[in-house]
């Protein structure tokens, strides 16, 4: 089945960032860059405690999704383009 994204998680379970960080022993911060997909955790083990933390529903590959639009913070791949 296909996965989720870390914010439609975090809205579907009712989550606050704070609160899903604690499980995994991270910042706010740091889950609030990963639901907006300015970052996504750095090392494997993470990705194995995200997946197991929402059951499987997150996984590595909800981070990066194949043919995702650019326009993730706003940003069309035009302007992302121009930016470079």
């Amino acid at each position: 089945s296909l996965g989720m994204t870390l914010a439609d998680f975090l809205q579907r379970e009712g989550l606050t960032l704070m609160a899903f960080g604690q499980k995994l022993g991270v910042s706010h911060t740091t889950v609030r860059r990963w639901a907006l997909g300015e970052a996504a955790p750095r090392d494997r083990s993470m990705f194995e405690r995200i997946s197991a933390v929402t059951g499987g529903a997150v996984t590595a590959a909800d981070f990066f999704p194949v043919g995702s639009p650019a326009d993730i913070n706003g940003f069309s791949e035009a302007q992302m383009a121009i930016e470079d």
